[in-house]
């Protein structure tokens, strides 16, 4: 009944909360490290893949190279971090964490704008309005860190990444005047 739809609705805002956070983690990977800070779970950087390992390598020394890849990687923002300053393009591979985190935010947003709905009709404009912000920030995220095919652009550096204000009042105004 009612206590379960509010309880729906709670569990997917939380969800949604989680999903934003997480697309604001992914937009300050650089400058958190600046300010002494990680939030990529220290876990990931055991599993991250490496770049392009050559592709005459055996896959022993291919498994090899990208573990060491990522010790590298947490050693290279690890020092960074105790340096209070952001890591250089060429030396932190934004982009392989990046993915696996916009991954999850994605994951989080499932389901999320069919409870918008359920909520009352003057909450819904300005809650659509801040995620669609912040799935813009992710998308241009993307745009940065990976090429067209997919692959990791090496030369994205980590710096943060915004809508304009004008990018920002259009999604609002299509979201409190448009989608009612």
């Amino acid at each position: 009944g009612l206590k379960e739809g509010r309880a729906a609705i709670l569990k997917s805002a939380a969800s949604m909360g989680i999903a934003l956070q997480i697309t604001n983690i992914s937009r300050d990977i650089a400058e958190d490290a600046g300010k002494g800070r990680i939030y990529v779970p220290q876990d990931w950087f055991k599993q991250a893949p490496s770049f392009s390992p050559e592709a005459t390598l055996s896959t022993k020394e291919k498994a090899e190279a990208s573990d060491k890849a990522r010790m590298d990687d947490y050693a290279s923002l690890s020092a960074c971090v105790d340096a209070k300053r952001a890591p250089l393009a060429n030396e932190f591979r934004y982009s392989v964490y990046l993915g696996d985190l916009l991954a999850l935010a994605e994951i989080h947003k499932i389901g999320t704008s069919e409870s918008i709905r359920k909520l009352p009709r003057s909450c819904q404009p300005g809650i659509r309005a801040a995620t669609q912000v912040y799935i813009g920030i992710g998308q241009r995220i993307r745009q940065k860190a990976f090429k067209t095919d997919g692959s990791y652009n090496t030369e994205y550096d980590g710096k943060r990444v915004s809508l304009t204000k004008g990018q920002r009042v259009e999604i609002a105004l299509r979201e409190v005047y448009l989608k009612r």
